[in-house]
């Protein structure tokens, strides 16, 4: 296009070339024959001469005329030309940066996005939090006083058992909603991934499609050091992947040994030698090409459409990983299916058991204010306590427990109340008791809640926080260290200052 524009600027300079000099030969040739009718008199040729000499002196003019015009002319045109090539270079600079800041801020309200989404689940999760864990105090307290007294070794015993461990499992699902949230703390300790990974194997037969075929090949029952619900996220992301890579079905098989890494080992490159727990999750899907292979565990990588994955979940698994001192091997062939090996350190840490076990908790016998907004909670607590010989006064609204602390703030020597009740929250309540009594201690429990953290709680004079449901024994040591601890600042506090 552009060479056509130029070919037409040539042709329409030599066209006023062509015309000009035409027009001036024929003007000249006219005026000679005009000045010849004029003034010639037969005998005196110099008008003649004139008609001929005056065109041969005017047409060089013109030529040399337009000559200097097509010179400016093409001189302005590689100027023109010049400034059009640099102008272009701009704007496709541009344009390039354009696009790259419009791809960036994509990806940012894309992550904005997902960010605003955690955000509402991690809302919603404090909503459920809350709620079911106060539910669960009451069935997993009341479980606990009945096993405190239920005959041992009796059928009755062992369904209670069950209830109780169903209880703390039940627990654990309500911190890895919130955890999943981002609003719960890391608990590591001792954990055998065997269990984990039978749960794992009941939940993924309801969830994942008939098609696929679900194999579990558990011989480990040796122990790591570890959070539960890290290990429990760990396997679900992996088999929910494997699953959906074969969406026209096959089989996910995961295993579980014990193995040991020496100099000679796949993976023992940046790894230590010794003892491990490895966990291979396998399945016959579409595979992972090799190209992708070194990015699968980089964050917001993801080959899944827009709107089924984040690209998250293998950077987690990663992290996860790593931070127990782990690692991870992947194989994997387009068409075959994927295999991914992934190694935690064994400890030889004890084992927290699930069950209930009955032994010798710490009594007193001090008098306590119990205030929760929820019955069979301050049904439950309260017997706990009072078997173990506290003397315990129970209220379930906060202004009540106010009024009654108001009217006889010496008579009890510690306040365990719920952070969010009606009319007035378990910290508001707290500063006003200490106004009244500043050496009150104070147990603040929470099923969940945004504002209240262990970081902040001494800010506020309160002593010690409990997350809802506490087990009894977790409960009554948390009361006798609190008690303890007043008694102990105030013989402190009494003996005179040298």
């Amino acid at each position: 296009m552009k060479s056509f524009i130029n070919f037409l600027l040539d042709l329409n300079v030599w066209v006023m070339f062509l015309f000009s000099v035409l027009g001036a030969v024929l003007f000249s040739v006219l005026l000679g024959f005009i000045l010849n009718a004029l003034f010639y008199d037969g005998t005196n040729n110099l008008l003649m001469l004139g008609a001929i000499v005056i065109p041969a002196i005017d047409a060089p003019v013109f030529i040399i005329l337009l000559i200097i015009l097509i010179r400016e002319h093409r001189k302005l045109r590689s100027e023109l030309d010049h400034r059009v090539k640099e102008r272009t270079l701009e704007l496709e600079i541009a344009y390039k940066q354009l696009s790259q800041e419009i791809k960036e801020r994509k990806e940012i309200e894309k992550r904005l996005l997902h960010a605003h989404k955690m955000e509402s689940i991690g809302t919603l999760a404090g909503g459920i939090a809350h709620d079911f864990n106060n539910i669960l105090s009451s069935v997993i307290g009341f479980t606990e006083l009945s096993l405190d007294e239920v005959e041992k070794g009796t059928k009755l015993e062992e369904n209670l058992q069950e209830v109780y461990i169903a209880g703390k499992r039940a627990r654990d699902l309500v911190k890895q909603i919130l955890t999943f949230a981002r609003q719960a703390e890391e608990e590591v300790k001792p954990i055998q991934i065997s269990t984990i990974a039978k749960e794992v194997l009941k939940l993924l037969r309801s969830s994942i499609p008939t098609t696929i075929d679900i194999r579990g090949n558990i011989t480990s029952n040796a122990l790591i050091m570890g959070d539960p619900i890290n290990i429990h996220q760990i396997l679900m992301n992996l088999c929910t992947n494997a699953s959906y890579a074969m969406e026209k079905g096959g089989v996910l098989e995961v295993r579980l040994e014990d193995v040991s890494i020496d100099g000679n080992s796949e993976i023992f490159n940046g790894q230590k030698v010794g003892h491990y727990v490895k966990l291979t999750i396998s399945d016959t899907g579409s595979g992972i090409p090799e190209e992708n292979i070194e990015s699968i565990f980089e964050p917001y990588f993801t080959t899944k459409p827009v709107g089924e994955g984040t690209g998250m979940g293998l950077a987690m698994v990663h992290g996860i990983v790593k931070k127990y001192g782990g690692g991870i091997l992947v194989k994997s062939e387009v068409g075959k299916g994927s295999v991914f090996s992934v190694f935690f350190p064994i400890t030889e840490c004890e084992d927290v058991s699930l069950k209930y076990q009955t032994r010798m908790l710490p009594s007193g016998s001090e008098r306590i204010l119990l205030v929760d907004d929820e019955l069979p909670i301050v049904k439950m607590e309260c017997q706990a306590l009072e078997s173990l010989g506290y003397e315990v006064s129970t209220r379930t609204s906060s202004i009540e427990a106010l009024a009654l602390f108001h009217a006889r703030p010496d008579d009890f020597d510690l306040v365990i109340t719920d952070m969010t009740m009606p009319n007035m929250t378990g910290d508001e309540l707290a500063s006003e008791m200490m106004a009244i009594r500043p050496d009150i201690p104070v147990i603040l429990c929470t099923g969940y809640s945004k504002q209240i953290s262990p970081e902040n709680i001494a800010d506020l004079g309160i002593k010690a926080l409990a997350y809802k449901p506490m087990i009894k024994s977790e409960m009554v040591e948390t009361v006798r260290k609190v008690l303890d601890d007043a008694k102990r600042m105030s013989t402190e506090n009494s003996f005179p200052q040298v």
